[in-house]
């Protein structure tokens, strides 16, 4: 989770071109900008990271916020995915660059002001941990682990099933 302040004057002084190779988008009709003409430093090139070939999805989401009385004016930014390590790659590509040097220039105008990283384990990993220590540790007062739900979630259960970050798709 990222809490960004953006520059607007700055932002909006400049040519709609401009703001496009910055993005890696066009800004009416949200179209990516072919390879060919997008800059290696705009903000979606950097963002992107491919492993084997294959471009690794993360889940993310922005909410604009503002106090126009204070001049603060910003977005929220989470992401979601299944290690640290793509989100933290796709910071160092912004930040440092990608090769060094080689920043996301949307930094110019906005400008990170907060930063967390949270843990959120899976079933699996939660099934994973048990009651007893490993080896010959004393004993342990921890309480036995509890049933895990089922691994599939179902309409009864109130989720909205609509898979997981691994691209699976929910079964019935």
């Amino acid at each position: 989770m990222q809490k960004y302040f953006h520059d607007l004057n700055a932002w909006n002084a400049l040519p709609t071109e401009a703001q496009e190779r910055i993005i890696g988008r066009t800004k009416l009709s949200n179209v990516e900008l072919d390879d060919a003409i997008k800059p290696t430093s705009a903000h979606n090139a950097l963002t992107t990271i491919v492993e084997d070939g294959k471009e690794i999805k993360i889940l993310r989401d922005n909410m604009p916020f503002s106090r126009p009385g204070h001049g603060e004016f910003g977005t929220y930014f989470i992401g979601y995915s299944r290690s640290p390590r793509i989100i933290e790659q796709m910071l160092e590509n912004m930040f440092i660059g990608r090769p060094s040097g080689n920043y996301d220039r949307l930094l110019d105008f906005s400008r990170a002001v907060t930063g967390n990283l949270f843990f959120v384990p899976t079933t699996a990993f939660l099934e994973g941990v048990t009651a007893e220590p490993p080896g010959d540790a004393a004993p342990s007062t921890v309480p036995a682990p509890v049933e895990a739900p089922p691994s599939r979630p179902s309409a009864k259960d109130g989720s909205l099933g609509i898979g997981s970050l691994k691209g699976d798709l929910p079964h019935e």
